[in-house]
């Protein structure tokens, strides 16, 4: 019987929530969604200050700039957990 163990350490919600916001912000959106997710800024905005147009468009004014951000942080994530998880 293969028995696997998953190590669930303090705080990987922290992790995880890294991930669902990066992807959040990055991914390509319908534009009455942009507007739902993100009413403050979109109101900021506009509809006629858009930069892009088009059916789908991401939150993030640059998602690519975003996306590395967020890969810059990971090795500090993984780095942390490595040193709670080794005692």
């Amino acid at each position: 019987m293969n028995c696997w163990l998953i190590p669930y350490p303090p705080l990987w919600w922290l992790a995880v929530g890294l991930v669902i916001l990066t992807t959040i912000q990055v991914y390509a959106w319908p534009q009455g969604w942009g507007a739902r997710l993100s009413p403050k800024a979109w109101g900021n905005q506009g509809p006629g200050k858009r930069v892009r147009s088009g059916d789908f468009i991401p939150l993030s004014l640059n998602p690519y700039a975003t996306w590395l951000e967020g890969l810059k942080l990971w090795p500090a994530v993984v780095l942390f957990f490595l040193l709670i998880l080794h005692h």
